[in-house]
């Protein structure tokens, strides 16, 4: 016997629940809920709790198995077994026979996701999942792949057209909690001593404080310096930013192509494997990134010269990072913002560095550099369609590429219209649409190669030459003309691009690099360059 039901179980919505509240301790809590607690724990504990299986869900995952399906052996006590959990998503395997094809309905599965969602939705109000199911799944290694495709189709068809309500009613006579738009209902100690919250806000800001264990418990190791022990916070402005006013960034970055090696799996034990690759993947990768900043630390590479100050939280310094979302190869961090196009572009090389299926593994990402209290949803949002604009870059030119934007005073609008107000002038469009980071002669070695030559050494630009620059990309090809002739004057050189010649008239095919430059120059340490 080789077919059984099929269930895949995803979260929905992940960002808009990550990113309710504008809180950090929140946006953690929530994220920790999501990595930690709903698949690994909820679901686990419901599942045995159903059908007593014992360690059956652990082996799954163990280094030794050799991904043999239990549920079709001789005298197999087993109903329900997992196929993998990884990635923000699971998948179960359930045992069935004729009479539930016939009937339409396992009741197995009926009975697990009715106790499953009623334990979400007593645990965790305000999170959203949906379900796939395929009664007719066929296991083996000729229909996997097809059987595969039917179960995420009926999980698409789901999540457009059935969306429950999972937030608690709200009555009209209660006040609205600040960190959300649900009602007020619980004193949190750690936020205010007098100010209630919503029970959702409670609950994630709880879940925080398990996060911040699992973490140093996670990196032990690489929280290790010469400087002595490092940790992370849950607080904006514990990121090592010189005053509230400065910036931070959120960077979101995304594998390239990943989610089709797992639409291409043709048997479960490949599935399983790549599951399993992707996972660690994620961790070997945040492994180095925390030893590259603590190394910068260590190094006196980030001081108050370049605008950090490296803060103690129990006799621990504190990293100006936390991670928020690490599942696969799916990041989202928070950072000082003269650290989110370096880290976004060290995480992205690191990943490159890596190997899936034998298979190098490209990424993008996206960098959304803003002040220190800028509302948490819309910069992600932004740093999300960041990333997707990298993405279009890669998908025409392969490769690993990596966008960013910087917002002094706030965006409003997507992506598209930010860029049509802000950033678009007769000339062209000032900011390029990503820079590719994988290649020697990559277009972001070139940016920084720019900002070198036109803010350091003997030829650096004077402060008011350069503001006029930024100004003059704006103006008519006159002004341009003359701004050029003057500076060519002053001996002051532009950067210049190989097989271009922007260097003398600014504007080359409606683009320039120079606006980048200079915006990149204040968010850009000149220790990393």
């Amino acid at each position: 016997m080789s077919k059984c039901t099929a269930v895949i179980v995803d979260t929905v919505s992940i960002q808009s629940y990550v990113f309710a509240s504008n809180k950090l301790k929140d946006n953690i809590g929530a994220s920790y809920i999501i990595e930690e607690q709903i698949y690994k724990t909820i679901m686990v504990n419901v599942l045995r709790k159903q059908f007593s299986t014992g360690n059956l869900w652990e082996k799954w995952n163990n280094e030794d198995e050799k991904f043999e399906v239990q549920l079709f052996k001789a005298y197999s006590p087993f109903e329900c077994e997992i196929a993998y959990i990884g990635g923000g998503n699971a998948m179960l395997l359930f045992k069935n026979d004729a009479e539930v094809i016939k009937a339409g309905e396992n009741k197995l599965v009926t009975k697990f996701i009715r106790e499953y969602t009623l334990e979400l939705l007593q645990r965790f109000p305000g999170l959203k999942t949906a379900f796939g199911i395929n009664l007719d799944f066929n296991l083996t290694s000729d229909q996997f792949k097809e059987s595969r495709q039917l179960l995420i189709a009926d999980i698409g068809r789901n999540k457009n057209c059935y969306h429950p309500n999972v937030s608690p009613v709200k009555h009209g006579i209660v006040e609205d909690c600040p960190l959300s738009n649900e009602a007020e209902e619980e004193l949190f100690h750690p936020y205010s001593q007098t100010q209630l919250v919503s029970k959702s806000s409670v609950i994630k800001m709880t879940a925080c404080d398990k996060s911040q264990d699992t973490l140093e418990n996670q990196f032990i190791e690489e929280l290790r310096g010469l400087k002595g022990a490092y940790t992370f916070t849950d607080d904006l402005e514990m990121l090592g930013q010189l005053s509230e006013k400065a910036y931070i960034a959120i960077v979101h970055v995304d594998g390239n192509g990943i989610g089709k090696r797992f639409v291409d799996c043709e048997d479960l034990p490949k599935l399983r494997e790549l599951s399993k690759q992707v996972s660690e993947l994620a961790d070997r990768v945040m492994k180095k990134i925390i030893t590259h900043i603590v190394k910068l630390i260590d190094n006196d590479k980030l001081n108050n010269k370049n605008g950090f100050e490296i803060r103690k939280i129990s006799n621990k310094l504190v990293l100006p990072l936390r991670p928020l979302i690490t599942a696969g190869d799916d990041f989202t961090f928070i950072c000082h913002g003269k650290l989110g196009v370096h880290l976004a572009e060290k995480l992205i090389l690191f990943m490159n560095e890596e190997r899936v299926q034998g298979k190098p593994v490209a990424a993008c990402g996206g960098v959304a550099i803003i002040k220190t209290h800028y509302p948490f949803y819309r910069a992600y949002t932004l740093a999300e369609e960041l990333m997707k604009a990298a993405k279009k870059q890669s998908r025409d030119n392969e490769g690993s590429w990596l966008s960013f934007m910087i917002s002094s005073g706030g965006f409003s609008g997507n992506l598209e219209n930010i860029i049509h107000q802000q950033f678009t002038t007769p000339n062209g469009i000032l900011t390029a649409s990503a820079y590719r980071v994988d290649e020697q002669a990559s277009t972001m070695s070139k940016l920084k190669l720019g900002i070198k030559e036109l803010f350091t050494g003997s030829d650096a630009w004077p402060t008011n030459k350069v503001m006029q620059l930024r100004d003059v990309l704006r103006q008519d090809e006159f002004s341009q003309t003359s701004f050029i002739t003057e500076t060519s004057a002053r001996q002051l050189k532009l950067p210049e691009y190989e097989g271009h010649s922007f260097h003398k008239k600014l504007w080359e095919n409606k683009f320039s690099p120079y606006y980048d430059i200079i915006e990149l120059k204040d968010f850009y340490p000149d220790e990393l360059l």
